[in-house]
């Protein structure tokens, strides 16, 4: 059945933002991080990108933007839209690469040096993202500049800005979330930078503040119409970071997922402290780690699914561990970890991607702890879970996988779990074949029951992190090696690798397919190396 398109979605309620003229180009686009409500990172409408044809994919054109970009670009009609870590937003023209307009993320938000980092959501004549607060680090270009976070519209035609909405109240607060639309409703999620900040603070004058969100807001004002917290009052954390959320209709639910604790009160520090269980010592509304179902309408959060105990845990926990490195500020200062006791901090497993509408039924996400995990849509109750490879600080499994309706395709990162160290610790993983790798790679399971298809080390023994994206039976993904990032096309039946293209730095965005091409960013400003380029790539 044809998916639901994200970019015809709700026409009636903002007829006021739609465009004068019609696209050069019909649909098919990529008007979301996801491509469709389902978030299944899937192109049902591509016909010429086959494993038969995949081979033959060139370069048709490439462009030098100022940052990395780590966003698969937004497309519709003739134009792409997208990010990049330097703060400027784009409008590109996707069949020649001619840059249309470049405005600074600043513009829309008032906040100097800030930058976005996820694909917008095309929703009529509006783009939608959250903002970064320049705070991830500092800016690429200057100092950090910590303000609340923002979700902003931008008037696609002209690059003019139409609202601008602050969705938190805490300083280091910020959106990594791409907004999913629906029924003229943007829903997107909020996350922070407390995690982190809190290994650079002594513990006398430091504070938590902050509690993940899912926001609502009116496409057409950027009204909030409503706010649900993933953590009660005295938790922290839950962030809402994972790449995006996924919608289903007809039970008019939104699916999220959210991340570990920063920290917990102090009497449920000692309850875990003494052994005690999840379910006995936290309260029932910590949703940590939970792919998380609510009710579009209202906000009200109608079941929280999660597998794995206790997960508290922040950046500070790391720096009593040989290796671990957060960097230049290095050491820092280890006292906020909770209860400065290393034997209750978690793991760090966020769910580090949004949820997918798999059909039959369920819902799932992959996790940091290297699981997917795949839920009944209706009462939360588990249907089964697979262990497709080691957990890591940064995955496991990361930023998005893909469904084609009978496999799901997953990019192992296999980064070293936190325990080891950030990214120094990559574990063993044993393949399909028995053979054994510590690098990353990529993975199909059984959309019904979970068993793993196929896995395919990356050939370059590195990372994997950045979303997949499939259409027919071609799967892509791509590495973080340093000065020579990969894109990789691979075989949906067997991981057979089809095609691959050296993009000169590290990799670590997901592509959009559309019309017979693939358009691709390059660059991570985590891990800095090489060009800064958006890649076309099309068939003869």
């Amino acid at each position: 059945m044809r998916k639901q398109k994200l970019s015809i979605v709700a026409l009636g309620a903002f007829m006021g933002l739609m465009a004068c003229g019609s696209p050069v180009l019909a649909e098919p686009g990529w008007a979301a991080a996801g491509n469709d409500l389902k978030n299944s990172r899937f192109q049902a409408d591509e016909t010429r990108i086959t494993a038969k044809t995949v081979g033959g994919l060139q370069l048709k054109w490439s462009l030098t933007t100022t940052g990395d970009v780590t966003a698969n670009p937004a497309v519709e009609g003739q134009y792409l839209y997208f990010p990049d870590s330097a703060g400027f937003l784009y409008k590109v023209d996707r069949i020649t690469g001619a840059l249309v307009w470049k405005r600074p993320i600043s513009d829309y938000t008032g906040i100097a040096g800030d930058f976005a980092r996820a694909t917008p959501a095309i929703a009529g004549n509006a783009l939608i993202l959250g903002n970064q607060s320049g705070k991830f680090l500092g800016t690429a270009f200057g100092q950090p500049n910590p303000q609340p976070a923002r979700v902003f519209a931008v008037d696609k035609a002209s690059g003019n800005p139409l609202w601008s909405t602050q969705v938190d109240t805490t300083a280091l607060s910020f959106v990594t979330h791409s907004a999913i639309v629906a029924n003229g409703t943007a829903f997107v999620g909020t996350a922070s930078n407390e995690e982190l900040v809190a290994a650079f603070v002594p513990p006398e004058y430091w504070q938590w503040q902050f509690r993940g969100s899912v926001v609502a807001l009116d496409v057409a004002t950027g009204a909030i119409k409503w706010q649900t917290y993933t953590v009660p009052a005295g938790y922290f954390g839950g962030a809402v970071w994972g790449s995006t959320g996924a919608v289903d209709i007809k039970s008019n639910q939104v699916f999220m997922a959210t991340g570990n604790n920063y920290a917990v009160p102090k009497i449920v520090l000692e309850c875990l402290g003494g052994g005690g269980t999840a379910a006995a010592c936290m309260s029932a509304d910590n949703h940590f780690d939970s792919i998380i179902a609510m009710d579009m309408t209202t906000g009200a959060v109608k079941w929280a699914g999660r597998g794995l105990p206790p997960d508290v845990w922040n950046v500070a926990c790391g720096l009593n561990t040989p290796g671990f490195t957060v960097g230049p500020w290095f050491p820092g200062v280890y006292g906020n970890c909770p209860n400065g006791n290393p034997a209750t901090a978690g793991p760090d497993y966020d769910f580090a991607q949004g949820p997918i509408w798999l059909g039959g039924g369920l819902v799932g996400a992959g996790q940091k702890s290297g699981m997917f995990w795949a839920f009944d849509h209706k009462t939360g109750a588990l249907a089964w879970s697979t262990q497709v490879a080691p957990g890591g600080v940064t995955g496991g499994l990361q930023w998005g996988s893909a469904t084609d309706g009978n496999r799901i395709f997953v990019a192992v990162a296999n980064s070293g779990p936190s325990s080891a160290g950030g990214g120094v610790g990559a574990l063993p993983w044993t393949l399909k074949d028995g053979s054994v790798t510590t690098a990353g790679g990529w993975a199909a399971l059984d959309r019904k029951t979970g068993a793993v298809l196929w896995t395919t080390k990356d050939p370059m023994g590195s990372r994997s992190e950045a979303a997949v994206s499939a259409a027919n039976d071609v799967v892509f993904g791509c590495n973080l090696a340093l000065g020579a990032g990969t894109m990789y096309a691979l075989n949906a039946k067997s991981g057979q690798v089809l095609w691959s293209y050296n993009s000169g730095a590290p990799c670590n965005a997901g592509p959009s397919i559309v019309d017979g091409m693939v358009y691709w960013g390059s660059g991570t400003f985590i891990s800095p190396g090489g060009p800064q380029k958006v890649f076309a790539f099309g068939l003869n």
